[in-house]
């Protein structure tokens, strides 16, 4: 989490006055938040100031929930998870999701009831690696079923992924029975029903895999495209909010 210092701590780092501190944020310097009153810095920020970097090489990092409208992503995903008829979920870019599971199969549902299933998936989540380039990749997750999506970059950098997962590429391999025991065993889920609902999990041709691909691309793009409105109009507003506080 990102650690914030007062105006007052501001000055004495960086042994200035008052009047400067204000001209530097008013010349866009520097960059603060104001609560109520007050106004707060990241000390990262200061830090890379110290070091001799300017404010546009400092890496800006809005929270993913912050600059993507969720309630425009929410019905985009929904519908590509219903046409794909596959899970969809969109999260931050450490596996924490912004936006609920769309088309959750009854097998994950299971999996996730559990809080040991639930850490697992997270873990799961986090760790996904995709490529923004032709054919979706696709991960295996904790509990053996594929994952793939696509990355949403903001200003070049990760902000967030769009998941689709809760599938198999090919038929699941005869000891799959086994596994889910195992599964069942160690997240304390019944056997008999988690087995029943792990055999509704779908199947991904190779014909939908590289549809379902393209649509990853097209739908991460505009989600991109949102997040670089909605920051700039963020932006826009803070500056407004600065200029009326002066």
């Amino acid at each position: 989490m990102a650690e914030y210092i007062t105006a007052k701590q501001v000055i004495e780092i960086l042994k200035i006055d008052r009047t400067t501190l204000y001209r530097m944020l008013k010349e866009d310097r520097l960059k603060g938040v104001k609560i109520g009153s007050q106004w707060r810095f990241s000390l990262e920020e200061i830090t890379a100031l110290i070091e001799g970097k300017t404010i546009e090489q400092i890496p800006q990092t809005e929270p993913p929930k912050e600059i993507l409208p969720i309630n425009c992503i929410q019905p985009i995903q929904e519908v590509f998870s219903d046409i794909m008829d596959v899970a969809a979920l969109t999260t931050d870019n450490e596996g924490n999701p912004i936006t609920e599971i769309s088309n959750e199969c009854s097998f994950c549902h299971m999996i996730l009831s559990s809080e040991k299933g639930k850490k697992a998936c997270l873990n799961s989540w986090k760790k996904l690696k995709f490529s923004n380039k032709g054919r979706p990749v696709f991960n295996t997750c904790h509990a053996g079923l594929k994952y793939s999506g696509a990355n949403i970059n903001v200003d070049g950098v990760e902000a967030a992924k769009l998941i689709t997962g809760q599938y198999y590429v090919s038929k699941p391999k005869d000891d799959q029975d086994i596994k889910i025991k195992s599964l069942a065993t160690k997240y304390d889920l019944d056997f008999t029903e988690l087995l029943k609902a792990s055999k509704k999990i779908n199947i991904i041709d190779d014909k939908m895999q590289s549809v379902m691909g393209k649509w990853l691309l097209k739908i991460a793009g505009s989600f991109e495209h949102m997040a670089e409105e909605r920051k700039e109009l963020l932006k826009k507003l803070k500056n407004i909010a600065d200029i009326s506080n002066f």
